[in-house]
């Protein structure tokens, strides 16, 4: 037959080629296939030219029995509506011509097809189960374009394509793949059991995979790669903007040159079967010169990338990035040397089953291995460039060789650094956490928010900042050495309390300085965790502060600790947590608190601060050491200091000898060893001495309603002008009445008494005083008005002058003259509206000019010759004179309480005679009655003369004797 037209007799027809017959199919016309039809090909039949076309409404089925010789670059196709089966049990042959014969037609071959030449493409699959027959594919293409090949048995030679660009096609056992191999769409599936070794393979969509193993080249430009458990051995380059899809289970092994310059890479989520693991192993290069991404989809999907050859990231910027979501489980080398290399998987090292030992090698200074999710368990980087920790928990648990030299910068997660890492060029803290166990060292760290410190390591960083209003946490253990200049723009610092022991410090051993309203905060524990030590070489600084800034961390100063001052108001660096020394191996600290300006206060809030020396500012600019609630002891680092002290609450102990400009005692106490000379004091409230030491002051004031206390041993040497304005002064007792354990004040220049207040005296142990006011200056109470009412239970020793002007001063405390060995000798004036009173203890005054009122109550007043010219009022004690001569214009006023002279009566004696004038009161004390008989010798001297001008008795009788003056009831 040249040209036919088989089968047009049509319905059910069937045409049968018997063995050793011929079919020759020739021309180029459409040869047209009616249907239903058989045709049964027993012969041999050769195809070389024309179209085969079924039509019709039914079925074709073509059996192949004998041999069916392809010459043609012919077309076998089936219309519409139609369908058609070509069963091979026989052998076909496409020969030698090497063009295209495109068949349509499902092709169930159950026996041998040779394809030596050109391209077999068949687009209807292998027409049902049982087709396992062998394709034979010589120097030629077997093109798998539709259908479905569910047992395709290929011997593909080195010379020879096969390729899936449409079908659903899976190899069968035995098939050899020898030459190239390319999925274009469909699938091409090799079965478990099955190994191929394509001279190459190309992947451009559709999806190549299955349980069996492939041996080649793989050059990817879309599709899908894996799924049934199988693997992939070679090499990948892939290339092209398309998406390439990895599907799990499947293991890829990668040796040699592998290059992913384009496209998306994804792990697809399983369909089926729960968890399921894409798992590629790079003993080779891998090469990422891409921008794409490497994702995994939820839920299902686990992805492992084992390198244990080298994984290479560049790119043509340094903004350039690849984002990587599989777990990279590294023991081999990551190199990034250029652009940004973004994990997001982890380690993988679960999924591995062993830690990660390789190195990251982040090579040039553009370069980022950045971090962003899951743990990596043992970093060991190298190189100049950058780890950026973006949300990954990243442990770094060996330095590289050669040393990292880079840049660490965490964003979130965390970083922990568990081996001894030097020559680090910067740590960057955004967010998230840095720490461990180890020791870094870098040239400069940035902390703008996050967590630092855990696990026990130390870092070592020479300076940098610390800015940004997010807070920043220290977590102990933990230990933070700042070698060189650090500033402080913003945010708070906050200590967190360990959960399990341990502490943190830090220790600065150059400039520390804080630019802002800042505070560093620790949080309530059972004992101290965290403390700052500014050691020999450091110094923590404010600089143009308008404000507080709040330092509650515990503060063990060696260097020093300078307030520069506010710009518009004050600059006050307040410190709540003490000095720390519980949790140092040392006492001593040596250190200076240097207030440099007028406008700088340092504020010891609360805590022990002990061993600490002070600096003073300028001569026109002092600054303030302000004690509000701290146990501070203080010596001075020079003989002048421009400093101002303020203790509101607490205690200050001075222990050296220096000038202030000012000290301000409102609270608290202040005290210590040492001698402190001040211009000025200003005495409000609190506690004065104790210690055994001096303050020298060239003007004070008292003020204030509240108690003043002084305790001994100490001394207070008032000079220049000190004024009383308000409050109590109390004397407490010392401890112990060792001698020496006194308070001293000493008033040298001016002492104003202008206020209505009394100096009480509990100092006495055993009956013995233990406060002492000596006055060789000044000693003035005026009131304007009412007289104003002043008691001193202290003895009072006075050597310079005593005077009263519209004022009532009363003395309960004698005047130390057994303390001081020698009688006082100075001079008590007493204004007309004023009045002396002498309550307790013994006084002998070197001379008393009483133009007022002169009163003894209790103790003993002795004079010398007295000429009362006044009034004198005598109620109890006794009044001790050399002589005494009453004029005209003086008085004398008795009042009795009892018969027994010193208690009841206040008797006047004198030595020499008593010449008598003026007028003479007696009157009882309120609420006593004398008995009729009762006698009250008033008077003594060795002789009475002269009278009475103007007597008041109440019913007293007086008489008048040689040498004495009775009363009588």
């Amino acid at each position: 037959m040249g040209r036919s037209n088989l089968g047009i007799a049509g319905d059910a027809g069937t045409t049968l080629l018997k063995s050793g017959s011929n079919l020759q199919i020739s021309g180029s016309a459409t040869l047209g296939l009616a249907t239903p039809h058989t045709m049964t090909l027993n012969g041999t039949t050769t195809w070389t030219g024309g179209v085969l076309h079924v039509s019709g409404g039914a079925a074709l089925v073509m059996n192949n029995g004998g041999t069916f010789n392809d010459d043609a670059n012919g077309v076998f196709e089936v219309g519409a509506g139609a369908s058609a089966t070509f069963n091979n049990p026989g052998t076909f042959t496409k020969g030698s011509n090497a063009d295209v014969t495109t068949f349509a037609p499902g092709f169930h071959n159950t026996g041998t097809v040779n394809v030596n030449a050109g391209t077999l493409v068949l687009l209807g699959g292998d027409g049902g189960a049982g087709a396992g027959g062998v394709f034979n594919v010589t120097g030629s293409t077997l093109d798998l374009r539709g259908g479905t090949f569910s047992t395709l048995k290929a011997n593909v030679d080195s010379s020879s394509t096969l390729i899936a660009s449409g079908a659903a096609a899976t190899l069968a056992g035995g098939s050899v793949v020898a030459g190239s191999q390319s999925v274009r769409s469909g699938s091409l599936t090799v079965p478990s059991g099955l190994t191929i070794s394509p001279s190459s393979i190309t992947l451009s969509g559709g999806k190549l995979g299955g349980g069996g193993s492939i041996s080649g080249n793989l050059t990817w430009t879309g599709g899908t790669l894996g799924g049934g458990g199988g693997q992939l051995s070679g090499t990948l380059t892939m290339n092209g903007s398309g998406e390439k899809d990895f599907a799990a289970p499947y293991t890829t092994n990668l040796s040699g040159s592998s290059y992913w310059s384009a496209g998306r890479l994804r792990v697809l989520n399983p369909a089926k079967g729960g968890f399921q693991t894409l798992t590629i192993n790079n003993t080779g290069t891998f090469n990422a010169y891409t921008n794409d991404s490497f994702d995994v989809d939820c839920c299902f999907a686990l992805a492992l990338f084992n390198n244990s050859g080298t994984f290479n990231r560049s790119g043509s910027s340094s903004s350039d990035q690849v984002l990587w979501s599989p777990a990279l489980h590294n023991t081999g080398t990551v190199t990034v040397s250029s652009a940004t290399l973004t994990l997001r998987g982890g380690d993988g090292a679960a999924l591995a089953g062993s830690p990660d030992t390789g190195s990251y090698n982040v090579s040039n200074t553009g370069a980022v291995a950045e971090f962003r999710g899951g743990g990596f368990g043992a970093v060991k980087p190298t190189g100049s460039g950058l780890l950026l920790v973006s949300g990954a928990n990243v442990v770094v648990g060996a330095n590289g060789s050669p040393a990292y030299t880079g840049g660490l910068h965490v964003a979130a997660g965390t970083l922990k650094v568990n081996a001894t890492v030097g020559g680090v060029g910067t740590l960057t803290l955004d967010s998230g956490s840095f720490g461990g166990s180890g020791t870094l060292t870098v040239s400069t760290f940035d902390w703008n928010g996050g967590q630092l410190g855990d696990g026990g390591g130390t870092l070592s960083s020479g300076g940098g900042t610390i800015q940004t209003a997010a807070e920043k946490q220290l977590q102990a253990p933990y230990t933070w050495n700042n070698t060189g200049s650090s500033n402080w723009f913003a945010g708070n610092l906050h200590g967190l309390a360990p959960s399990s022991g341990g502490k943190f410090v830090i220790n600065n051993s150059s400039f520390f300085d804080i630019w802002g309203a800042n505070q560093f905060l620790v949080e309530a524990a059972s004992s101290p965790y965290l403390v700052f030590v500014n050691t020999s070489g450091g110094t923590l600084y404010t600089s143009g502060v308008d404000g507080q800034i709040l330092w509650q961390a515990p503060l063990f100063n060696q260097g020093s600790v300078e307030d520069g001052g506010g710009i518009n108001s004050n600059d006050t660096l307040t410190l709540s947590g003490g000095d720390g020394q519980s949790l140092l191996p040392t006492t001593y600290q040596g250190g200076t608190y240097k207030p440099d300006n007028s406008r700088a206060v340092i504020e010891l809030q609360s805590g022990t601060f002990s061993s600490n020396q002070v600096g003073g500012g300028s001569a026109f600019s002092a600054g303030s050491l302000l004690v509000s609630g701290a146990s501070v002891s203080l010596f001075g680092s020079g003989t002048v200091l421009h400093l101002n002290f303020d203790v509101k609450a607490g205690s200050l102990s001075w222990s050296n000898s220096a000038s202030l400009d000012k000290l301000t005692l409102e609270g608290g106490s202040f005290g210590g060893s040492g001698t402190l000379t001040v211009s000025t004091f200003d005495w409000n409230g609190g506690q004065l001495g104790d210690g055994g030491g001096s303050l020298a002051t060239s003007a004070a004031t008292i003020a204030g309603s509240g108690t003043h206390d002084v305790l001994g041993p100490f001394t207070w040497t008032a000079n220049g002008t000190t004024t009383w304005n308000g409050g109590t002064l109390n004397a407490k007792a010392p401890t112990t009445a060792a001698n020496g354990n006194d308070f001293l004040l000493d008033n040298e220049g001016t002492f104003n008494i202008r206020a209505d207040s009394d100096f009480t005296a509990q100092a006495t142990i055993a009956g013995q005083p233990q406060m002492f006011f000596k006055n060789a200056g000044t000693l003035d109470k005026t009131d304007t008005g009412t007289a104003g009412k002043t008691a001193i239970e202290v003895p009072l020793f006075n050597s310079g002058t005593v005077s009263l002007t519209d004022a009532i001063l009363t003395l309960a405390g004698g005047d130390g003259r057994d303390h001081f060995g020698s009688t006082p000798g100075g001079t008590f004036t007493i204004a007309s509206d004023a009045t002396l009173e002498i309550a307790k203890g013994d006084f002998a005054p070197g001379t008393l000019t009483n133009g007022g009122t002169l009163a003894v109550s209790g103790g003993t007043l002795t004079v010398g010759a007295h000429s009362n010219s006044a009034k004198i009022r005598l109620s109890g004690g006794t009044l001790n004179v050399q002589s005494y001569t009453q004029s005209a214009t003086g008085e004398l006023d008795v009042i009795l309480s009892g018969t027994t002279a010193g208690t009841g009566f206040g008797p006047l004696k004198s030595v020499g005679a008593v010449s008598l004038g003026g007028t003479f009161n007696v009157s009882n004390a309120t609420g006593y009655t004398p008995a009729t008989g009762s006698t009250y010798l008033i008077i003594t001297g060795s002789a009475v003369s002269g009278t009475f001008s103007t007597t008041t008795l109440n019913g007293y009788t007086l008489t008048m004797g040689a040498a004495t003056v009775r009363l009588t009831k």
